[in-house]
């Protein structure tokens, strides 16, 4: 006697190993890669005491943890963006010939996020002259 096989027999066997394996993938998708890394960015304006805006000045932030340094200039609005910064605390410094200096220790740059914007400008007397200020730290989550 010779045992046929129906065709349903066959879906039948298949199904759970396709199943499995759909779970296998979908359940690897959502590990996160080990050398994954988020970035956010840091933003500002510069400008002098009268509100005039300060184009080309030298911005420059430093992660307080690595030293990694990226440094960017203003454009003729005297607006500043430094995309892809890893998270991190950076201190910020900003100088330019007539504007003087400015720094900002402890912005706090989060992944996918837009950090607190670092607006510098010269108050009476600071022009030519050197400012700090010490960034309050950000509110816990």
């Amino acid at each position: 006697m010779t045992h046929q096989r129906k065709p349903s027999d066959s879906r039948r066997s298949i199904g759970p190993i396709a199943l499995a394996l759909l779970l296998c993938v979908f359940g690897l998708m959502a590990i996160p890669a080990s050398g994954q890394v988020l970035y956010g960015t840091l933003t500002g304006n510069v400008n002098d005491s009268s509100g005039a805006v300060i184009p080309n000045a030298t911005v420059k932030a430093v992660n307080e943890a690595t030293g990694f340094t990226r440094e960017a200039h203003t454009n003729a609005e005297g607006v500043y963006s430094m995309a892809d910064l890893q998270p991190g605390i950076y201190d910020i410094s900003i100088s330019a010939p007539s504007f003087g200096g400015f720094e900002q220790k402890g912005t706090a740059v989060s992944q996918l996020r837009t950090a607190p914007q670092c607006n510098a400008s010269a108050g009476p007397g600071l022009a030519g002259g050197h400012h700090h200020r010490r960034h309050p730290p950000p509110p816990d989550r």
